[in-house]
């Protein structure tokens, strides 16, 4: 199982609490992002970050894009950063430390679903028996 670096967990954390929602208040808290969408704001705002995460998994096809349908590859940074978020949410699940809430988005009734890297369109690998990774952050700081 992937593991966070402490330096790769404080760069996902601040991502997550810097999403903007419709209200800031709202009772239903902040928004959930994908891994994919968490991935490309790495791979253009934290570059160091994104390629420590793709050396890592530099073994398998994938060696520079975020992942998605069509990459052919059993590990992208979006699959690794899924795994890594929720082996690290179980780990400490009941720990103060946890800022971070994870959930998934059901495939179920969906047929497309894709997210945007500069120009490039990624689709994500959607089916109804394999749902997408959400996080949010649940902090207070």
């Amino acid at each position: 199982m992937p593991i966070l670096t402490t330096e790769e967990y404080d760069a996902v954390l601040t991502i997550l609490k810097e999403v903007k929602g419709e209200k800031e208040s709202h009772h239903l808290g902040k928004p959930f992002l994908t891994t994919y969408q968490i991935a490309i704001v790495l791979k253009k705002d934290n570059h160091k970050i994104f390629d420590n995460i793709v050396e890592k998994i530099a073994k398998k096809k994938d060696k520079s894009g975020v992942g998605g349908k069509g990459h052919n590859c059993y590990q992208s940074p979006a699959q690794y950063l899924g795994k890594a978020l929720s082996t690290y949410i179980k780990k400490y699940k009941g720990a103060e430390k946890i800022k971070i809430e994870g959930g998934f988005f059901s495939g179920q009734n969906a047929c497309k679903l894709s997210f945007k890297d500069k120009t490039t369109a990624i689709k994500a690998s959607l089916s109804s028996s394999q749902p997408i990774s959400v996080y949010r952050f649940v902090g207070t700081d």
